[in-house]
């Protein structure tokens, strides 16, 4: 939002963070959009944030501050919005939505589920799900399955295969044993990781 009466512009993010707002400053402007990709064209050389990297890899830690895997490109956090002031070219973030605590049931906590997942369906694109095997992943693809019925035909799932020790790739083959999506294999190599 631009305030154009006060030269201030408000950008805000979901209380859950579904949609993503990233940002970058350069020099005297700044830049929002709703994928990194989109703002490394602004610089012609884009480093690696090698911390937020390192915190992913070692300690499986999805993003929960600011930064982002490219330095100088930063998130806004869900719940939060950031009220720039244009005229100084300073802003201040500030969280908009705080989470009650709620006890649910489990049959609740079914329903919610349920509810949340058909509601993500909805799609002008396919439909693709990254399915690693585990309990996560394929208790939402089990409902989807249960929720599109003989449409899931239509609906791929993508898995990622370390052709290690480590590779969980056999509990994917079970589960499409029952779940008859179509199945990316995605092989994983270390030369390409970069």
């Amino acid at each position: 939002i631009y305030d154009y009466l006060n030269n201030k512009l408000i950008a805000c993010r979901d209380r859950y963070g579904v949609k993503p707002l990233y940002y970058r400053k350069i020099k005297n402007s700044i830049f929002f959009a709703s994928e990194v990709k989109q703002l490394l064209v602004l610089n012609k050389e884009n480093k690696i944030n090698k911390k937020s990297l390192s915190n992913y890899l070692h300690h499986d830690l999805i993003l929960f501050n600011e930064n982002t895997f490219v330095e100088n490109i930063y998130q806004v956090l869900p719940g939060h919005y950031i009220d720039f002031d244009l005229k100084q070219f300073k802003y201040k973030k500030k969280k908009w939505y705080k989470f009650e605590k709620k006890k649910v049931s489990s049959k609740n906590f079914e329903n919610i589920l349920r509810k949340s997942i058909d509601f993500r369906l909805r799609s002008d694109v396919k439909i693709g799900i990254s399915l690693s095997g585990g309990i996560d992943s394929s208790t939402i693809a089990s409902i989807i399955a249960d929720i599109k019925g003989e449409s899931i035909n239509d609906i791929y799932t993508f898995s990622s295969r370390s052709l290690d020790k480590n590779d969980e790739y056999e509990y994917v083959k079970e589960f499409k044993k029952k779940y008859k999506f179509k199945n990316i294999p995605i092989p994983l190599k270390f030369k390409n990781f970069k």
